[in-house]
């Protein structure tokens, strides 16, 4: 294992997309915030119940849940996407780094992405609706599993997509699809049982 390598490349990756955190922390955030607040308006005096839970505390987790995955694809895949584009992704093929340790360090990043981006969310969210955590160790391998998979998917997006056009078609296609009929919006006990059992393969595909 290239220890120092592998470091550097995470370092590399981290650093590419704290560089401009406006884009890749900052406006997730507020979308997260723009989500809860459309939300809160359109039922927040109805006083709806998803099971024991008031609808906006069962909303939240859902929605942080959601920027998690997305950012996690998107770094990934874009660095990639980018890299192709720009005709430097020779950079990465030429250090002594065996596929794993470039795998490894892409999806590494990622996870970081997706669990910064998820802080970020529930910081802001915080201020506006209860955030209740019955066990950290089941929010802990949600956060990390569901950012892992996500960015696993946006290496192959990235090395299968020839233009950003092809990428855009994942995204707006299959990720989108999968993180925004995950149950994050709505409780699957509400679906018919064929559309139930659908959505729980849903979910454990895209969390």
């Amino acid at each position: 294992m290239n220890v120092i390598g592998l470091a550097t490349l995470i370092r590399k990756e981290v650093g590419r997309f704290a560089n401009v955190y406006i884009q890749t922390i900052v406006a997730p955030m507020i979308t997260t915030l723009l989500f809860y607040t459309v939300f809160a308006v359109a039922f927040g005096s109805a006083e709806r119940m998803i099971g024991d839970l008031p609808y906006l505390e069962f909303l939240v987790p859902g929605l942080i849940m959601m920027s998690m995955a997305q950012n996690a694809f998107a770094n990934t895949s874009s660095s990639l996407m980018i890299s192709k584009v720009q005709g430097n992704i020779v950079d990465l093929l030429m250090p002594p780094l065996s596929p794993f340790e470039i795998v490894l360090g892409y999806v590494a990043a990622g996870v970081i992405r997706g669990l910064v981006v998820g802080l970020a969310c529930l910081a802001v969210v915080f201020f506006f609706a209860p955030v209740k955590i019955f066990s950290i160790i089941v929010v802990l391998a949600y956060a990390i599993l569901g950012t892992l998979m996500l960015s696993t998917l946006g290496i192959a997006a990235g090395l299968w997509s020839e233009k950003f056009d092809h990428l855009s078609a994942i995204t707006n296609f299959l990720v989108m699809p999968l993180t925004f009929l995950s149950g994050t919006f709505y409780s699957i006990h509400s679906l018919s049982p064929t559309w139930q059992a659908v959505a729980q393969m849903n979910i454990t595909s895209a969390c």
